[in-house]
């Protein structure tokens, strides 16, 4: 049985229709470092926002002594998955310590950087 490991460009129900097979989710052990809960996580803390206000409004009422970035402001799903490790990256670079992520909504791509993003913000070990 084909698996999806994690969300990408290509859907589960792309994979089906080109394999002519019926795909699944991950089960059994981790196989893929994508695959932990906690992946892909900058030095700063990744909280998420559903939309745009939202990232704002949250930006706006961290401790004080707080170096807050917003990511994903008007970015479709393609410019945002292009931009999203680099941007994790600067953030560190640039001593953030807090960025709130507006979650991208959508099938494929979206949900890729929405499960990045997840396990971004997750709670470390």
């Amino acid at each position: 049985v084909l698996q999806v490991l994690r969300p990408g460009a290509v859907t589960a129900d792309q994979l089906e229709e080109a394999a002519a097979e019926e795909v699944g989710g991950a089960t059994g052990p981790s196989r893929a470092p994508g695959m932990l809960a906690s992946h892909y996580a900058p030095r700063a803390r990744v909280h998420l926002a559903a939309t745009t206000e939202e990232a704002r409004a949250a930006a706006s009422t961290m401790p004080p002594g707080s170096n807050v970035r917003v990511l994903g402001e008007g970015l479709d799903a393609v410019a945002y998955a292009a931009s999203l490790y680099a941007e994790l990256r600067r953030a560190d670079d640039d001593g953030i310590t807090d960025v709130v992520a507006v979650l991208p909504q959508g099938e494929g791509l979206a949900a890729a950087v929405r499960d990045r993003l997840t396990k971004a913000a997750a709670e470390r070990p």
